[in-house]
């Protein structure tokens, strides 16, 4: 197992399907297009793409879709630019979906290309809101969105900080810092939105783009506005040289919360080691969320799937690699299998059919997708989110919300040395 899982990641770089082609029976494959950025997109793509490899092997394992085994054919991105070309170059191919993507900036193009040519697309793990508010019913989304990370965020700083450090939400000063660009401005977007509904003192709101930021003058204007929690959108890079910038210039508050893509991330807290102990993050869950926050089949599903997950390319399941499981394992086992045939009109018909309870998913998620006509059409109504602290180097735990939960909030107020 342990070779075939080698081999199969090495065909997954190489942008090569990975899975057989038909059962003993002789029925024909089933296809699924795949688009991820798997080079620039760095261990989070690679790490959602074998998480969606884990479902279709098992799947496969257990008889595949109605006896057709799914053969994947991957397209590996460098960027968004050639998401469309991707996308295009796979309807051709006659494939019955095409998932992604990881990246907003790769899942926008690439949902939107899907639409034109009238292929189901599913985004397993990007969250950028705009990717479900458009009106696009062939476009759908198995993980939360930007904005309900944002909110996510905001709403632990009233409930959990303000009382830790004996203040009313209203008294507590908020600050917002994000990256300038789709994803960054929808988190900060519901953030600020969260901030003001739940009546806590927004203080200000500082905005960056990449490259080019001057993170010293962000942080002497961040430590005017005196703030008690302050809210994060960013990237890996960039969030890392904002961290060392508050560090260095003793920026004393009690909480930072980020969101997806930059505080929750193993590449961060492995690489800032202490310097990151104490900061928060809103995000998907992975593979460590409690036990009682699933039912008894998903509990050992997720036993099975994190069992070949390590057997095939070795370590636990990340968030990343949660999602892509999620997302196939809802397209493989809860939607095709419906589906009166493989046009584009009959899957999308399974997709708004799919009515499943909260907990029914490894990550904790229900599905419910929003209908055509809702403003976020597409969009998991039941998907989950969590926050993370990390609480010793390269050591994250969920904090969040209690039934999710694998320890408590630590080190509030945050210290400002590492």
């Amino acid at each position: 197992m342990k070779r075939i899982g080698l081999f199969a990641a090495a065909l997954v770089l190489a942008g090569l399907p990975s899975f057989p082609t038909a059962l003993a029976t002789g029925k024909p494959a089933l296809t699924i297009g795949a688009v991820y950025p798997l080079t620039t997109g760095g261990p989070p793509a690679q790490q959602e793409y074998h998480g969606f490899e884990t479902a279709v092997h098992l799947v496969n394992a257990r008889g595949g879709v109605r006896g057709r085994q799914v053969r994947v054919i991957l397209r590996s991105v460098v960027s968004g630019d050639q998401a469309p070309a991707a996308v295009f170059g796979l309807a051709k191919q006659h494939v019955s979906v095409i998932v992604g993507s990881e990246s907003s900036l790769v899942g926008i193009p690439a949902s939107e290309a899907a639409q034109a040519a009238h292929v189901v697309y599913l985004e397993g793990g990007a969250v950028a809101t705009k990717m479900t508010i458009r009106g696009q019913p062939d476009v759908f989304r198995t993980v939360v969105t930007g904005q309900t990370l944002g909110r996510s965020a905001a709403d632990f700083a009233a409930r959990v900080i303000a009382p830790r450090v004996h203040l009313s939400p209203r008294r507590l000063r908020i600050a917002v810092v994000y990256i300038d660009d789709v994803y960054g401005s929808s988190v900060a977007e519901a953030q600020i939105a969260e901030t003001r509904h739940l009546g806590m003192n927004l203080v200000g709101v500082f905005r960056y783009q990449m490259p080019g930021a001057n993170f010293r003058q962000l942080v002497t204007n961040l430590k005017r506005s005196r703030p008690h929690v302050v809210l994060v959108a960013a990237y890996i890079p960039d969030a890392k040289e904002f961290r060392i910038e508050t560090l260095r210039q003793h920026l004393r508050v009690d909480a930072m919360i980020g969101t997806s893509s930059s505080f929750c991330m193993p590449a961060f807290g492995k690489t800032l080691g202490w310097k990151a102990v104490g900061l928060f993050a809103a995000d998907k869950p992975d593979a460590s969320i409690n036990p009682r926050a699933l039912d008894p089949a998903a509990r050992q599903l997720r036993q099975t799937a994190t069992g070949l997950y390590d057997k095939s390319f070795g370590g636990s399941m990340t968030g990343p690699a949660v999602a892509g499981f999620v997302a196939g394992w809802v397209l493989l086992r809860q939607v095709l299998p419906f589906a009166k045939t493989y046009s584009t009109t009959s899957i999308r018909r399974a997709f708004v059919s799919v009515n499943l309870p909260r907990g029914s998913e490894i990550n904790g998620s229900g599905i419910y997708f929003a209908r055509p006509s809702a403003g976020d059409a597409g969009q998991n109504l039941r998907a989950t989110s969590v926050v993370w602290q990390w609480q010793s180097p390269g050591k994250a735990t969920i904090v969040y919300p209690a039934g999710f939960a694998r320890g408590v909030p630590r080190f509030i107020p945050l210290p400002a040395h590492p």
